[in-house]
């Protein structure tokens, strides 16, 4: 798993598995196959497909759409959906109101 500790500005797709201590700036959708352990900072959306993997530890500005598995630790500033999400104790949504 590659580790990310600066910004992600040009991509939206995620490919490769990714330790992001970082920040993506836009919308990030999470390819089949990849996985996302976000510990720093997603500036848009979160879309997880189905197949795909994350865990927020960290913060997303936007949504979360979990397709797939998705398990949110953090803050969430704006809905998490989806068939794949789980919601640990202590995780922030829909901070943005």
């Amino acid at each position: 798993m590659r580790t990310e500790t600066g910004k992600i500005e040009s991509q939206t797709v995620l490919a490769e598995d990714l330790h992001l201590q970082g920040m993506w700036v836009g919308n990030c959708t999470v390819e089949v196959g990849a996985r996302l352990e976000l510990h720093g900072l997603v500036t848009g959306n979160l879309i997880v497909e189905e197949g795909a993997e994350s865990v927020v530890h960290g913060t997303v500005t936007g949504d979360v759409v979990g397709h797939g598995y998705t398990e949110i630790n953090g803050t969430v500033g704006g809905t998490a959906t989806g068939e794949g999400l789980r919601i640990a104790h202590g995780a922030a949504i829909n901070t943005r109101r």
